[in-house]
């Protein structure tokens, strides 16, 4: 269903070159150089309407305040809703499905320093509590200190929460560092 389904909205968005993948998604360029995320919501624990109602609300906050901490996000789609055929356990079942997408800023990549240094502060779905501690240590890696500290502030500040924190979700724009890849994201509590 998903390769249909990207081929579809590829077409129909002009989408021009696919930049990567993930487990809730692909993220493409399009003709005007923004990037647009096609993302797949699959119900698995018969909480999808919670969990796709978080990420819209999410997804909306970021586009209403734009918080330091996370990409720009220009657009928000509902694409399509339904249920698939799906074989669990040998058997035949209904799965329920959401299909959205958004458009973003695009970013680079974070340098091997950034991205050594982005690995050892991350702890679970945070940042460690002694992050510039940990900075010190790897002071010797070519970074902007303010920049990462700001970075990880504007975060704490931030009522939404990333869930799948990585080096791959961290992106450089400009000089600020950002979180990409908003589909698994939560407000806190």
């Amino acid at each position: 269903m998903r390769t249909e389904t990207y081929q579809k909205y590829k077409e129909s968005f002009n989408l021009k070159k696919r930049l990567g993948y993930g487990l809730d998604g692909d993220a493409y360029l399009d003709e005007f150089g923004k990037v647009v995320k096609i993302s797949f919501f699959y119900d698995y624990d018969s909480n999808i309407e919670k969990r796709y109602d978080t990420v819209k609300k999410s997804i909306h906050y970021i586009m209403e305040n734009n918080p330091a901490g996370f990409v720009k996000i220009n657009s928000f789609k509902e694409l399509e809703s339904g249920y698939r055929d799906f074989i669990f356990d040998n058997e035949k079942v209904r799965q329920k499905y959401y299909i959205f997408c958004y458009t973003m800023n695009k970013g680079q990549e974070l340098n091997s320093d950034e991205r050594k240094l982005f690995h050892a502060l991350l702890r679970g779905d945070d940042f460690s509590e002694n992050y510039k501690e940990i900075v010190k240590e790897f002071s010797y890696l070519k970074f902007n200190t303010k920049k990462v500290y700001d970075f990880i502030e504007s975060l704490k500040k931030c009522p939404i929460q990333h869930i799948d924190l990585g080096t791959n979700n961290i992106m450089r724009f400009g000089a600020n560092y950002k979180l990409i890849d908003i589909d698994r994201v939560k407000i806190k509590e």
